[in-house]
């Protein structure tokens, strides 16, 4: 009988192609964030008073991030409540800053990466693993970044990112599923007319309005799903992608997850990954720090058929041997 095997990847699995984590957006690395201010942002008051909410924030709170920053600004939304910040005691809507926040996301990932210059080769490795043994392989993301994209399109001509019918390019239409369950950096949705389009590499590149091509009148976006509890519109446009997920995650015979901590915040990727992880015959945790790896195990109630801490390039290694 041929396995199914379906990797769940969060931000450990890119972190050594220059992936930011969590604790890294907003930090004290003041280079990363002009470079992002200066490249991305073409007025300079976006940046300035996305930098002055979080401050502000951060201050009234015990441990800053910028999955709590989300959280805080959609309950403001919510109860249409204007953000202060530092710059001159002015005000800001949430609807701004959560408009900010998507395009600093997206903006500071894409210079994360390509400051790494070229991904490590254990990247490509991976993605012909995907094709070894004639195994059924599946990958579901977390993170928004291209480097495994451009690993699979490289080893194996193409991926599938299961999004039916989409605008753009049809190498992403075929192979290998790889499901991005919080949005991708090539990724632009029209917020009137709901289509997808697809660009062959990062649109976080520029800070522009561009038109829906669709002709409904609407303006492109970035389609960046931020790590928050409520997903809210972007759910109603992808729930789809969400239920192909589960459906994946409920066929695999293995469910391998990667360099994820299921943060308590995100309560979506918990609620998808608990049923399966309970029913699969192996599951394995692939994390390089322990203390992460007992988390997973805790929140999805069961213990990893890998139970030593590993990194993911050593077990890319162990793929190949």
């Amino acid at each position: 009988m041929v396995e199914r095997v379906v990797y769940v990847l969060g931000a450990g699995a890119s972190y050594d192609a220059g992936g930011p984590l969590i604790k890294d957006f907003f930090a004290m690395d003041t280079d990363k964030n002009e470079r992002v201010h200066f490249k991305y942002f073409i007025k300079d008051e976006k940046f300035l008073r996305l930098q002055a909410a979080y401050e502000r924030w951060s201050n009234e709170v015990d441990a800053p991030n910028v999955e709590g920053f989300f959280q805080r600004v959609e309950y403001q939304s919510l109860m249409r409540e204007r953000f202060e910040t530092h710059l001159a005691l002015e005000s800001v809507k949430p609807e701004t800053l959560y408009h900010y926040l998507v395009w600093y996301i997206a903006a500071y990932v894409r210079d994360s990466v390509a400051d790494q210059g070229r991904p490590p080769a254990y990247y490509r490795s991976f993605a012909r693993s995907l094709r070894q043994w004639g195994k059924r392989f599946s990958v579901l993301t977390f993170n928004y970044d291209l480097v495994l994209e451009r690993a699979m399109i490289s080893q194996l001509g193409g991926l599938d990112y299961k999004l039916g019918r989409i605008w753009g390019q049809k190498k992403h239409c075929r192979g290998v599923p790889l499901v991005k369950l919080h949005g991708s950096l090539n990724w632009l949705w029209c917020p009137k007319c709901k289509e997808i389009y697809v660009e062959d590499g990062p649109v976080a590149a520029r800070y522009k309005r561009e038109s829906c091509t669709a002709r409904c009148g609407g303006m492109l976006q970035p389609l960046i799903i931020p790590p928050n509890a409520q997903k809210g519109e972007y759910l109603k446009m992808i729930g789809g992608l969400w239920r192909r997920a589960h459906s994946i995650l409920l066929s695999a015979d293995r469910i391998v997850v990667v360099g994820y901590s299921l943060p308590d915040i995100d309560t979506s990727a918990k609620q998808l990954l608990m049923d399966p992880v309970q029913h699969v015959k192996r599951f394995d945790v692939i994390n390089s720090h322990p203390a992460a790896l007992r988390a997973v195990e805790e929140k999805l109630r069961r213990k990893s058929d890998t139970p030593v801490a590993t990194p993911f390039r050593d077990y890319v290694k162990a793929l190949s041997t």
